[in-house]
């Protein structure tokens, strides 16, 4: 089931990348663009490092360094993902309150709702890949006090072990 975040964001890569290269459609939104933040190729980079960071989550288990810049980065792309999609809101309350007259523009929803839900997944997946993270850790280090010194039967030189 993790599965379903990159591949999610990969489809809608997909999408950025053709709606990138051939052109966006017309009327995905008042601003004529239907995310905010990134655009065109900005939008296409951004699901990209989003679909590398959750493949990655899924096929690793790193430690140090190279677990917090993977961490910071899936954070990073799942915020920035449902940042993007801050129209959506607009399209919820002109869906749902249409004399309102906030206009309803339904292909550009759906692409915010696959933005913002994409974002979701991989925030979900991030999560999940911590706290995995974080009992094979606890696991490891039981009995030990931070985790540095081994346990007190294996010391040399403790009373049990001497005879």
């Amino acid at each position: 089931m993790p599965l379903v975040a990159p591949l999610w964001i990969s489809a809608y890569l997909v999408l950025r990348v053709y709606w990138a290269a051939a052109g966006t459609p017309g009327g995905l939104s008042p601003v004529e663009s239907d995310l905010v933040a990134f655009t065109g190729w900005g939008a296409a980079v951004l699901c990209a490092v989003a679909a590398d960071a959750g493949f990655v989550l899924l096929r690793t288990d790193l430690d140090g360094v190279p677990r917090r810049l993977l961490l910071g980065t899936a954070w990073a792309a799942s915020l920035a993902l449902v940042a993007s999609s801050a129209l959506l809101l607009l399209d919820v309350i002109g869906a749902v309150f249409p004399g309102l007259g906030i206009e309803f523009y339904p292909l550009g929803a759906l692409s915010r709702a696959a933005c913002a839900g994409g974002g979701v997944l991989l925030g979900l997946l991030t999560l999940a890949y911590q706290r995995r993270q974080g009992r094979a850790r606890r696991s490891s280090t039981r009995g030990r006090p931070c985790g540095l010194m081994p346990p007190r039967a294996s010391r040399r030189g403790s009373p049990s072990t001497s005879g």
